[in-house]
């Protein structure tokens, strides 16, 4: 069963068969720890000091500290086995479907297919009942599964050219000069040329919908890595600040021709119990971009000049 193009919503808590709680405590999805413990149990760190937070203690879900964290602590270390790449995606599809992803490399919107075609598949079998962790006829591990289950709470209509096309002209030209803010209708055209091409090459077929919601998911929640995008599960969480307080990389470990890169953030001073954990999407990142690519802007002071 396919999902419409309406762009209705499809929470997670649906997903999981649970029922949002009166009181709101929902709002801040439940299976963050689930899938921490999952990561540890195959070799990953995550500070035991790291918890998931949202409203109203920080503004939007992110994480915070419960313990002092000193300069140049460690918080995260993922292996390269627990990153959703493009040798793991190469790992998981069958063998027929291989190049028609080595194609969408070169056109640019082969993570964010696979992202939509395996939601969509995740959907499906919501439609029909079954218990979406651990499916049989699943490609994924369980743990990319579960961060999937959970990325599908994400509201990415805020986001990308599909957002700002419904807001009027005269709401845009507020952010003009920004070449993306300007040709958002010719960027959302390339969005629906490359669903096109998409579409026509794969078995497990997606809605245009889904294919939108893994262009924005790879926009505002991957990490560059030597010019490739990954996505590293759980710590993806952590909210942009120009003023951040956590820092990250790829660390490359092995020969180049099998290269593998571990991410490791640390904290680039002392931390005090509370404190949200920020990143940097990236130091000249106007509100124009930050509003195309994430759904938010910064006050204006505190914009990059």
């Amino acid at each position: 069963m396919a999902a419409s193009d309406d762009f209705s919503c499809w929470p997670a808590r649906r997903l999981l068969r649970e029922e949002p709680a009166i009181d709101g405590t929902n709002d801040v999805p439940q299976y963050f720890e689930q899938l921490v413990e999952m990561l540890r149990a195959q070799g990953a760190f995550l500070s035991p000091k790291v918890r998931q937070a949202g409203p109203p203690e920080i503004p939007v879900p992110g994480l915070v500290i419960d313990e002092e964290v000193v300069k140049g602590e460690e918080i995260f270390r993922i292996p390269d086995a627990l990153q959703l790449s493009r040798a793991l995606v190469d790992r998981l599809l069958p063998k027929d479907e291989v190049a028609s992803h080595a194609k969408l490399r070169i056109q640019g919107p082969w993570l964010a297919g696979f992202l939509a075609t395996e939601l969509q598949h995740l959907e499906n079998a919501s439609n029909e009942g079954q218990t979406l962790i651990g499916l049989s006829d699943s490609r994924l591990p369980e743990w990319l599964q579960l961060n999937l289950v959970s990325l599908a709470d994400l509201d990415f209509e805020t986001m990308g050219p599909v957002a700002l096309a419904r807001y009027p002209e005269d709401f845009r030209s507020a952010f003009y000069p920004s070449p993306q803010v300007q040709n958002v209708e010719q960027l959302l055209a390339c969005l629906k040329e490359e669903y096109s091409w998409w579409s026509d090459e794969q078995t497990r077929p997606c809605s245009f919908w889904r294919f939108c919601q893994g262009h924005s998911l790879v926009q505002s929640r991957s990490f560059d890595c030597r010019g490739w995008c990954r996505m590293v599960p759980a710590v993806d969480m952590m909210n942009h600040d120009p003023v951040y307080n956590i820092d990250w990389n790829f660390i490359p470990e092995g020969p180049e021709e099998n290269c593998r890169f571990t991410f490791v953030a640390k904290a680039v001073r002392r931390l005090r119990p509370g404190v949200e954990l920020k990143i940097s999407y990236g130091p000249v990142k106007s509100n124009a971009r930050l509003w195309y690519g994430y759904g938010f802007t910064l006050p204006p002071a505190r914009e990059p000049a």
